[in-house]
């Protein structure tokens, strides 16, 4: 009789500790969903980078992108006289930004590349209507500079 109430006792304790285990706070949140935080307003496939808002074109953005590579040369007082650059960037679902691609035989110019890719103004995210949700989108360019200017601006 007293094996039977011990057990029956446990049992009770067990359940009890088993609901209250797998009971869930009302403010948790599950583990497998991410928090995204960020509204963006870009419904284009093309990311969207805030000096291209007239223009929503990949071309622009590359054009950006390029120039602000340039700019950040000049006020190094680096002088690109004959200087090519390889630049690829991934722009991820959740805005931020990775290098793909950062080359140049010119140690200086990848330099200065990479700091300028690495703090990239903010840029919204490609955006697929077929999906009906905010997509990565990776595109690599070249540019090419002579007398400290770009030569092969991109056009749509």
């Amino acid at each position: 009789m007293k094996f039977k109430s011990l057990a029956i006792y446990t049992l009770m304790i067990n359940v009890l500790l088993l609901a209250s285990c797998n009971e869930k706070k009302a403010d948790e949140k599950p583990n497998n969903k991410v928090d995204l935080t960020n509204d963006f307003s870009n419904k284009r496939m093309v990311p969207l980078i805030d000096n291209c808002k007239t223009e929503q074109t990949l071309s622009c953005l590359q054009n950006t992108i390029s120039e602000l590579i340039l700019a950040e040369a000049k006020s190094k007082m680096i002088s690109l006289k004959n200087d090519t650059l390889q630049v690829g960037i991934l722009i991820k679902a959740d805005g931020s930004t990775s290098i793909k691609k950062n080359e140049s035989s010119n140690s200086l110019l990848k330099k200065v590349s990479f700091n300028v890719l690495n703090s990239l103004p903010p840029i919204e995210p490609a955006y697929t209507e077929f999906q009906k949700k905010y997509v990565s989108y990776s595109f690599s360019w070249f540019i090419i500079i002579q007398n400290d200017e770009i030569i092969n601006r991109l056009e749509e």
